[in-house]
């Protein structure tokens, strides 16, 4: 009776003292998940007498589990629910909610010593059925979220079926550290009765700032639990007037490298977007935070991010004449920059003086419309999206037939060129065919290359039937047509017609199909290609000169290139690097690709972001554009002799 007094003595004691993990022990407080195998931890050395496990802290009771001499017994033990290490730690074969309580064991070094009593209190948990915070408004993201929202959004962040409950906080990280904003939190029962739903929802997102926001839902959890303890979330309020922004010009020459820079704070930025605005609609291209550790996204294909938060473009096109936004920001101090880009092309002019003794370009060849420009926006002419992407490459790179004198006066000039609409589309038998800004294209590639995937990209929606098999999907030339941005597009997409299975007398049928859907002209021939198998064999090469000679060698002048799964080119290099390696290749097929030159862009088809489908549209809808420049507006006749 005296030992058992002694041992309850040391087992107030040591309730009382003891918080952690000693040298030669138990750790007071563990957790096991609930349904599975766990162990209670224990150290001890293996020169014990003997080890008493009981299932509370009442050591008066009889133990549940007995080591000594190495050997085990104990009712716990014989039943199947309970085991031994050596070192002591308790072994609990399927963790159940009984078990949540304090265990306590008795070491004995001697039969005649009093023993060493350690007390252990048990935590059951169960992992949340995503280990993370998870902020709803942002899907399933588990790095940072960037989420363009309005100016008072309502952030809820949740973890669901979870024990014990886990506590979260809405806070806002700046580069001075977290200050914690205020939130509603309330805990409901999860699913089963033993597990719980814990929600903080803030209202607060932007209450140190207006523009750029950087918030952090943290959980104070375990790290069992727990797998990541905060979930990060960019906002931008897009409800903030860009338009107010005064923006300063820059101007680049076409295919020379973009670099646009943004202003910083002291000690750097702490998170940052860049983005364009067309028609009123926000195209994001980048986003970095570098708090804690430095993280950035891209939304398309050749941008990147430089030092000091500079947006740099290595290869710059028609499409990215525009205005471009820098929003940063640190916690403390946002700013917004805008910067108006205009991309140009110079050409060589012979320049000689009219009547008025105004000079004007004598020669064929590609202006310059930076000035022009210039004035319209000095005399208020707004400059539309429209204009600046979709007929860019027709601005640029419209041939001088008419001469036009740089002082004959814009708002004169701006008229015809609006109804001339840029565009003659001739062919041999009718030289005289109707103005139009209509596009005819034609789409051609190998059987699983992405050649409906392309065509449904251009028309800006499914019409044509998709599949990833290496069996045809297309089986005859098919032709749809869809209106975009008020111009009659059409697509006609095409069998593999280079597939074994075509002898030349069914590629010649082929032909004549297309010849007559496309008739009176063709725009473009869009040779698709895949990234995820980008060199250009030598059965693509035999294929393209038998198309050339079936539709005719003026074919050449109208080739684009397109290569689909652009996602899988993002993780290698930028497709500068990509086609300078194609072209260099120093095989056969690589003296043909050059016959490409710039006529030459890459697209994911499979992009969920309507922003990126816009992007791929535009892209070679532009090409085309500009193509078409290159070719003097004259289509590629189809009317056949027949």
């Amino acid at each position: 009776m005296k030992l058992f007094s002694t041992v309850l003595l040391l087992l107030k004691t040591l309730v009382c003292l003891s918080d952690g993990i000693v040298e030669e022990g138990c750790s007071s407080v563990q957790y096991l998940e609930l349904g599975k195998s766990g162990t209670i931890q224990c150290s001890f050395q293996e020169d014990y007498f003997a080890l008493f496990w009981h299932n509370s802290t009442d050591v008066t009771m009889v133990p549940i589990l007995v080591l000594k001499d190495s050997v085990k017994s104990g009712a716990g033990y014989l039943s199947g629910d309970f085991d031994v290490h050596s070192n002591g730690s308790l072994i609990i074969h399927n963790v159940s909610l009984e078990h949540e309580h304090s265990f306590a064991v008795l070491k004995f070094d001697s039969n005649v010593d009093d023993p060493d009593v350690h007390v252990v209190s048990l935590q059951t948990f169960l992992e949340p059925k995503k280990p993370y915070p998870l902020v709803s408004e942002c899907g399933n993201q588990r790095k940072v979220c960037f989420l363009p929202t309005e100016s008072s959004p309502v952030l809820n962040c949740l973890v669901v079926s979870s024990r014990p409950v886990i506590d979260l906080v809405w806070k806002v990280r700046t580069y001075l550290g977290d200050w914690e904003i205020s939130s509603e939190k309330n805990v409901v029962d999860g699913p089963a009765e033993y597990c719980f739903t814990s929600r903080a929802t803030t209202r607060n997102a932007f209450i140190y700032t207006h523009v750029i926001s950087f918030l952090v839902c943290e959980a104070a959890g375990l790290e069992e639990v727990i797998e990541m303890d905060e979930t990060e979330v960019l906002l931008l309020n897009n409800d903030f007037n860009f338009s107010s922004v005064s923006s300063h010009p820059l101007y680049f020459q076409n295919r020379e490298e973009i670099v646009l820079k943004c202003g910083m704070f002291h000690g750097g930025h702490s998170y940052i977007v860049w983005m364009r605005i067309v028609n009123d609609e926000h195209h994001y291209l980048l986003y970095s935070v570098n708090v804690e550790e430095k993280f950035t996204s891209t939304y398309g294909n050749g941008y990147h991010l430089g030092d000091e938060g500079t947006l740099t473009v290595p290869l710059s096109g028609i499409q990215h004449d525009g205005l471009y936004y820098c929003i940063y920001g640190n916690g403390e101090t946002e700013r917004v920059e805008a910067i108006d880009v205009t991309i140009y092309v110079r050409r060589r002019r012979k320049m000689a003086s009219d009547s008025q003794g105004a000079q004007m370009d004598k020669e064929e060849g590609i202006p310059l419309r930076i000035e022009e420009r210039k004035k319209m926006k000095e005399k208020g002419t707004s400059v539309s999206h429209e204009h600046t992407v979709t007929h860019i490459a027709q601005d640029y790179f419209l041939t001088l037939s008419h001469q036009y004198s740089l002082a004959a006066g814009i708002e004169e000039r701006a008229e015809k060129l609006a109804r001339d609409k840029y565009t003659l589309r001739e062919n041999q038998s009718s030289p005289s065919n109707a103005e139009t800004d209509d596009l005819t294209i034609v789409i051609l590639g190998k059987t699983g290359v992405g050649k409906s995937a392309t065509a449904n990209s251009i028309l800006g929606e499914m019409v044509f039937v998709e599949d990833l098999h290496t069996e045809p999907v297309t089986l005859k030339p098919q032709r749809e047509t869809r209106k975009i941005n008020g111009r009659e597009i059409s697509v006609i997409d095409t069998p593999g017609l280079e597939d074994t299975s075509f002898n030349l007398c069914k590629i010649n049928k082929e032909v004549e199909e297309i010849m007559k859907l496309s008739s009176p002209g063709i725009d473009a021939f869009i040779y698709v290609l895949s990234i995820a198998a980008p060199r250009l064999t030598e059965e693509d090469l035999k294929t393209v000169l038998n198309l050339e000679r079936e539709f005719g060698a003026n074919m050449e002048k109208y080739w684009i290139l397109v290569y689909s799964h652009a996602e899988l080119l993002e993780k290698k290099m930028d497709l500068n690097q990509f086609l300078h390696e194609r072209k260099n290749a120093g095989d056969k097929t690589s003296s043909f690709f050059k016959r490409f030159n710039t006529k030459v862009v890459a697209v994911n088809n499979s992009s969920p972001i309507r922003t990126e489908k816009e992007r791929n549209q535009t892209s070679i809808i532009a090409l085309i554009d500009y193509q078409k420049t290159q070719n003097n507006n004259i289509c590629f006749a189809t009317k056949l002799s027949i």
